[in-house]
């Protein structure tokens, strides 16, 4: 397993996806955690073929937009996961 940096930019969220928006409270303060003491669990993510992102995230998605709005990279492991091995 090799953990990668990617720009978060470049995912977008996986379709099914149960976190909604409300979720995603205090993410200012996740993002100067991170900021301050790194990501210490990387996200889960595979290959997309949607022409605007690469990557589609299905796992981390508060780390995700944590590091979007810190404008850092985010530690990611690259899957090969269909959505059956996601969900």
């Amino acid at each position: 397993m090799k953990v990668l940096n990617v720009d978060p930019a470049t995912c977008k969220r996986w379709k099914y996806a149960d976190r909604i928006e409300s979720e995603f409270f205090k993410i200012n303060e996740l993002a100067e955690d991170i900021l301050r003491n790194g990501q210490i669990n990387p996200v889960l993510i595979r290959l997309t073929d949607d022409k605007d992102f690469k990557y589609e995230l299905f796992a981390g998605s508060r780390s995700w937009k944590a590091c979007l709005l810190a404008n850092i990279p985010l530690k990611a492991i690259l899957t090969e996961y269909d959505d059956r091995e996601a969900a």
